[in-house]
C-alpha cells in the first residue's frame, strides 16, 4: 500500500495495532445508549465518550510523520494509566499493554527509520 511506503514493517504494525487500539476505546462509548437522555444529550455523550478514541487518533496522525513522538505520547499514557489508577491487573493490561506496546514499536521503527537513513547517508 502507498500510505506504509518508505515505512519499517514495525511501524506498519505499530500504526495498525494505534488504529484497532482506537477501535477498543471507542466500544466503551456503547454505553450511552442504555441510558434515557434524549437524542441530544445521547449525542452529547457519545461525543464525550469518544474523546479519548480522538485522541488516540490524532496521536497515531502525528506518529505517521514523527514516530518518535508517537512513541514517547503512547509510551507516557500508558505509564500514567499504571501510576494514576487504582485499577484491576485485568484492566492494566488492556489499557496500558496495548498504549507501551503500540509505543515501543513506534519507538523501534524509530531507530530503524534512522539507522536506515544513516546507511544511505554512508552509501550515498
Amino acid at each position: 500500500m502507498d500510505i506504509f511506503r518508505n515505512i519499517p514493517p514495525v511501524g506498519v504494525v505499530a500504526r495498525i495495532f494505534g488504529l484497532l487500539f482506537a477501535l477498543f476505546a471507542s466500544i466503551f462509548a456503547v454505553d450511552v445508549f442504555t441510558e434515557d437522555l434524549g437524542f441530544w444529550k445521547t449525542v452529547a455523550a457519545l461525543f464525550i465518550h469518544l474523546l479519548p478514541s480522538f485522541f488516540i487518533l490524532l496521536i497515531i496522525f502525528i506518529s505517521w510523520r514523527y514516530e518518535f513522538i508517537g512513541a514517547f505520547i503512547f509510551i507516557l499514557l500508558g505509564t500514567l494509566y499504571i501510576f494514576t489508577r487504582q485499577a484491576d491487573p485485568v484492566a492494566y493490561l488492556l489499557i496500558s499493554g496495548p498504549l507501551l506496546l503500540i509505543g515501543f514499536l513506534f519507538l523501534l521503527s524509530w531507530i530503524k527509520s534512522r539507522h536506515e537513513k544513516s546507511e544511505y547517508d554512508m552509501k550515498g
